[in-house]
């Protein structure tokens, strides 16, 4: 297996990835595939793992893709985790038009068939969810509704990174949330464009990588913009009822969810553990200092066993 990433074998804390220092690549023998599901395909990209191990299932954001996380995919494969990671409906390489969701639960069904996929092909000893922003809130969402039915009922834990419980003040403008609550319901297929960019990392390569991907869009859903609100608004209220163990980890200086929500919410789980990165912008997972939160998941997934 390859060499760990920086601190990820346990020894002393992780120092942060040089500046401009390039992805790893993707770990041997990781696949891609293709599922069809709820008239959609879904791409879908696999790493492999030791079957005694927990694997990793990766729920990336709003235009995110699992493609941009090379380094958490060798991070966990060089620990003996497998690792899967799926691109939402209308992002990455899965189909759909960008950004656009009908209803929510859509994402719920395609994570509950994208997970059965993974359970199927993928010996492990169990699998922890890890979401990020709005795959965070998915991940959420669907322990809350459907913790006890296959295929989550084989979820040993949920880690979330800076989830979309409820936006921050750089996600949308005032006008822009007003005309999208309108636009759901009589032109839900509008998306109207980003306008205030905000920074992502601290990592210029990771910068310099996200402004050159193809795959980033830059608008925003109105039917996404309402069905993630009202989600969140249920999940939120419902904190005191998540069964699984729970792993919050937030950015202090995120722009575009507000960090008091994950608080809160980690803080009524009943099976909660909550870190905080003071300085850290939103891609927590793909900041300068990345390593130090690869090795708080790691060390909590060994306390999972």
């Amino acid at each position: 297996m390859p060499s760990p990433l920086p601190g990820c074998d346990g020894g002393p804390p992780p120092h942060p990835f040089p500046p401009g220092t390039p992805p790893h690549p993707f770990p041997p023998g990781t696949t891609e595939q293709t599922l069809s599901t709820g008239g959609v395909r879904l791409h879908l990209r696999a790493s492999p793992g030791a079957p005694a191990r927990p694997a990793l299932f990766l729920v990336p954001g709003y235009t995110d893709h699992a493609g941009r996380y090379p380094d958490l995919f060798a991070h966990f494969h060089a620990r003996g985790h497998a690792v899967w990671g799926m691109d939402l409906r209308g992002h990455g390489r899965s189909s759909g038009q960008r950004g656009y969701v009908p209803r929510f639960e859509a994402y719920l069904d395609d994570l509950a068939a994208a997970l059965s996929t993974a359970r199927a092909t993928c010996p492990a000893a169990g699998w922890v969810l890890l979401g990020h922003s709005t795959g965070g809130l998915i991940a959420l969402a669907a322990l809350l509704a459907r913790g006890a039915e296959a295929p989550f009922d084989a979820v040993a834990g949920v880690v979330v990174t800076c989830p979309l419980l409820r936006l921050g003040g750089a996600s949308a403008r005032p006008w822009q949330r007003a005309v999208g609550a309108v636009a759901a319901r009589v032109m839900p297929r509008l998306s109207l464009p980003v306008t205030a960019p905000y920074p992502h990392s601290h990592d210029p390569e990771q910068v310099r990588l996200r402004a050159a991907d193809p795959l980033i869009f830059h608008r925003v859903n109105a039917r996404w913009y309402h069905e993630v609100r009202t989600a969140a608004a249920r999940v939120l209220a419902r904190a005191e009822t998540l069964s699984a163990p729970a792993l919050g980890l937030q950015a202090g200086a995120d722009p575009v969810v507000d960090p008091a929500a994950t608080r809160d919410f980690i803080a009524r789980c009943p099976r909660g553990r909550y870190v905080e990165y003071p300085d850290m912008y939103h891609e927590i997972l793909l900041e300068q200092e990345r390593a130090k939160v690869y090795r708080e998941i790691a060390l909590w997934m060994d306390a999972l066993a």
